[in-house]
């Protein structure tokens, strides 16, 4: 790895200071409007419906409620009652505590989870900047290479999904390793091993892409002082520290995965697999765009290009990069890291020989069977293109060919110095702008005094605790079709109350079953939903008129307690004689952070 260059920021603060305030613009302006509705507002990205979104809003609500109460019960979430540790069936991100007191403060979790968004943007583009640094990069070249990671055609496309947003704890981890390599000490082993431990953390599939990627990439950083004893027990001691702090969560992802047959088939791994000619297309239009390539037979489904002016410059700058002893090592963990990100994006599709890598690996690698998304690699592709393209504007940094023009200008020197500055800032607008998204689309939510009448009452007028069953329950199997659950999670953030309902990414039996049964609502299910402890129903009336239910022989004894005319939302309480009793698994909503209070 070569040395820093001359502008190292040991020399001077203020252009690294800098350099952090144009990542918070680029943050702030990727969003844009996101920053005027922090509190009132959630990014959809490219979603074409909130599901997802406000599901993440549930999730970090659910960090701060139970850090305000010491995390107990964290595992039993209040959705698919009685269903104990529901919560891990999907991405629990605990690091979002960090925004726990903005929610507790403000009541609104939605300004929690934007700001927790938005400082995730920054520091992409942050961490990626003091890596390119610490590799030899030149101020500028870094700064634009951080740019162009903040607005990742893959990022920009899948802002809604919270979790994929985050690229910066592989960004410390892959520093972290640098810096290990070129000087092995016991305080960089430690730094590796908390790194890797909050990139699991902060993404369950990015902590184990990552290790997939870079534990043979990494290997182009091995020198001699690696190869002692004293550096295999460091990063044995790395190893040993990431496991130990990931294990809380791995030993349940375990034990629920044994319980509720976690299984992806083959066929759906398949489905969500990459294809090479998604890496030309691009979430937006590109100024290359007619290079894009189009297969008869199958629509582009996954928008995975970098854009192609990226390409051509990445493919410049590895080139470069190998002709440069400094640059060598680098360069090689860089195609290696992106080249294996590719094979892997693929999925079972890539096979060489009858074999295929991808395959081999899911049957033997713990947690990988239960991937169901391998184009998701292709972020990591991205990550890898942008690094590339900051090679080759390091080739065009004046200070690299400047001084042997200078002579030939003559009394033009002055103004061919300040030009020479124009072939590195232009191809890196260029990198930038080529796919830059429009601007951002929002959805709005309800504030803690604008909640409607229905929540209200749930919250004021009805037992605390008593599980809920909301309907209609969603009848197919696309994201958009679970809106409707999402929506009824995000109101119980208002009212407290336990769900039979529930939206994640996988769905336990016992939901399955009842879910199976509401298709033919009230004609089958209300038996299931008595026995599962169900004490109220909140009915959308639209779709079962009042007058239908007290008519139908399985609902004629719910007892009805209140309508919302506004919202078109009855409330029924469920026959006691009948309901099973209520020993909900979830904890009481801690009343520090209630969001109407305060």
């Amino acid at each position: 790895m070569s040395t820093p260059p001359p502008d190292s920021p040991s020399r001077s603060r203020g252009p690294t200071v800098a350099a952090w305030l144009v990542f918070a613009a680029v943050a702030v302006a990727s969003t844009w409007p996101l920053v005027a509705h922090l509190a009132t507002a959630l990014p959809l990205g490219d979603e074409s419906v909130p599901t997802v979104p406000l599901f993440n809003l549930w999730t970090v609500w659910w960090n701060a409620d139970r850090a305000a109460v010491g995390f107990e019960g964290y595992w039993d979430a209040p959705i698919f009652h009685p269903t104990r540790g529901t919560f891990v069936l999907s991405e629990a991100q605990p690091n979002t505590v960090v925004v726990a007191p903005l929610i507790w403060l403000s009541g609104r979790p939605v300004l929690g989870y934007n700001v927790y968004l938005l400082v995730s943007l920054w520091l992409n583009g942050g961490l990626t900047y003091r890596l390119l640094r610490q590799c030899g990069l030149r101020r500028w070249p870094a700064v634009g290479a951080g740019v162009v990671v903040q607005v990742l055609p893959f990022l920009c496309w899948q802002l809604g999904v919270l979790q994929l947003t985050q690229l910066w704890p592989t960004l410390w981890l892959m520093g972290a390793l640098v810096r290990w390599s070129g000087g092995p000490r016991w305080r960089t082993a430690v730094e590796i091993g908390l790194a890797f431990a909050l990139t699991y953390v902060t993404c369950n599939y990015y902590g184990l892409f990552v290790a997939m990627l870079l534990a043979p990439a990494g290997l182009w950083l091995l020198r001699r002082p690696c190869l002692t004893v004293r550096g295999v027990a460091q990063i044995g001691l790395a190893g040993l520290l990431a496991a130990a702090l990931v294990w809380p969560i791995v030993s349940v992802q375990r034990k629920s995965s044994a319980e509720h047959r976690w299984e992806r088939e083959e066929a759906l791994v398949i489905e969500l697999s990459a294809h090479l000619r998604d890496y030309s297309d691009t979430p937006w239009s590109q100024w290359l765009g007619a290079w894009e390539i189009v297969s008869p037979g199958r629509t582009d489904v996954w928008v995975l290009g970098p854009g192609w002016l990226k390409l051509i410059a990445a493919g410049v700058g590895g080139g470069l990069g190998l002709c440069f002893a400094g640059r060598r090592r680098w360069t090689l963990l860089v195609l290696t890291f992106g080249g294996l990100a590719v094979l892997f994006s693929l999925g079972p599709t890539c096979e060489f020989w009858n074999l295929s890598p991808y395959r081999g690996l899911r049957e033997h690698l713990p947690g990988l069977g239960q991937i169901r998304s391998p184009f998701r690699f292709a972020v990591f592709v991205q990550l890898a293109v942008a690094f590339l393209c900051g090679e080759t504007l390091q080739r065009l940094h004046p200070q690299g060919w400047w001084p042997r023009v200078a002579e030939r200008c003559g009394r033009w020197r002055t103004i061919a110095s300040w030009l020479s500055w124009l072939p590195m800032f232009l191809l890196g607008a260029a990198l930038i702008a080529e796919t830059l998204p429009p601007p951002q689309r929002l959805h709005q939510l309800a504030g803690p005094d604008e909640l409607p009448l229905w929540v209200t009452f749930l919250r004021d007028e009805t037992p605390a605790q008593a599980p809920v069953i909301c309907l209609p329950v969603p009848l197919g199997i696309r994201v958009q079709d679970y809106e409707v659950e999402t929506r009824w999670m995000v109101w119980q953030i208002h009212h407290g109350h336990p769900l039979l309902n529930g939206y994640s990414g996988y769905f336990p039996d016992s939901y399955v079953q009842l879910n199976g049964d509401l298709d033919h609502f009230p004609d089958r299910g209300v038996p299931r939903l008595l026995d599962m402890g169900a004490r109220f129903a909140v009915v959308d009336r639209t779709r079962y008129p009042g007058s239908r239910l007290e008519r139908h022989p399985a609902t004629r004894d719910w007892e009805w307690v209140f309508t919302d005319g506004q919202a078109g939302i009855d409330i029924y309480r469920l026959p006691e004689t009948q309901a099973a009793e209520f020993d909900s698994p979830a904890s009481a909503l801690s009343p520090a952070n209630k969001p109407d209070a305060g």
